[in-house]
């Protein structure tokens, strides 16, 4: 079992934030969508809106719910290997990498549930998933196609 799936697993509030086993992925799409371009427009990202749209579908064609452990791989995977691909994770810094991700989930999830915010699972999944990158300078407008083309390859794993 990877480091990041003990911390998850470990973790009464890291399990809540990626367990989406009451929705179908044609719903988590359709909310994790503003999140995903408002990152790539950030970044100006050119072709965003295709880009946006190729995660949006790969996710909505995923027909179950989503489970703790669908959406702990996907969004692992994804991190590990784009890092990986961008140079910064390696053997000797893996498991302070999905630790720091971990707890940078924990962070948002921790200030997020207590907003009110109905949405506050996608925001904070969001936001945790974004300032990894940042913190580890991994986001720029020519890295982002190779993060969603990871993502979408990691959703297209489960069919």
């Amino acid at each position: 079992m990877s480091t990041f799936r003990k911390e998850v697993r470990s973790s009464k509030l890291l399990s809540e934030l990626l367990d989406f086993s009451g929705i179908t992925g044609e719903e988590f799409g359709r909310k994790i969508h503003p999140y995903i371009f408002s990152t790539h427009i950030q970044y100006n990202v050119a072709k965003f809106v295709q880009l946006g749209q190729s995660c949006v579908e790969v996710i909505s064609k995923h027909h179950k719910p989503l489970s703790l452990s669908v959406i702990e791989r996907i969004f692992g995977n994804t991190v590990s290997k784009f890092a990986y691909i961008q140079g910064t994770l390696d053997e000797k810094n893996a498991l302070s990498k999905a630790l720091s991700y971990a707890n940078f989930l924990r962070k948002h999830a921790v200030l997020l549930k207590t907003s009110g915010d109905p949405d506050w699972k996608f925001h904070a999944l969001s936001l945790g998933f974004i300032e990894f990158k940042t913190h580890f300078h991994l986001f720029s407008k020519e890295s982002i196609p190779i993060l969603v083309s990871i993502f979408v390859n990691e959703w297209k794993s489960l069919f």
